[in-house]
């Protein structure tokens, strides 16, 4: 799940953790939740965007810190309409076929 191709070049992310010092880091996605802004808080937008967190995790003393991953959400959520929209053709495609090739 971790990996050290994922870590971000962004300063912030380079820090030393704050709990031990070590620079020695774990980098990977979590999975599962996801942040919410509480300014833009609307049920219909939370289940229509999906938040994803990038993670580091301390190697010497286990600390885990999330990082927001602009890109990743922005993919993930292109390729979430893709599919929706895919499927929904389909749907459309599999009523109309049978009422235009059924004799009347």
């Amino acid at each position: 799940m971790f990996s050290s191709d994922l870590a971000p070049t962004k300063q912030k992310h380079q820090m030393p953790c704050p709990v031990c010092g070590s620079q020695d880091y774990d980098w990977g996605y979590m999975y599962g939740t996801g942040y919410q802004s509480g300014e833009q808080f609307s049920m219909w937008r939370m289940k229509r965007s999906v938040q994803v967190m990038k993670v580091r995790r301390c190697k010497v003393c286990d600390n885990v810190q999330q990082f927001f991953d602009e890109e990743a959400s922005k993919n993930v959520t292109r390729t979430t309409w893709l599919v929706v929209g895919i499927a929904l053709l389909f749907v459309v495609l599999g009523i109309l076929v049978p009422l235009v090739l059924i004799p009347m």
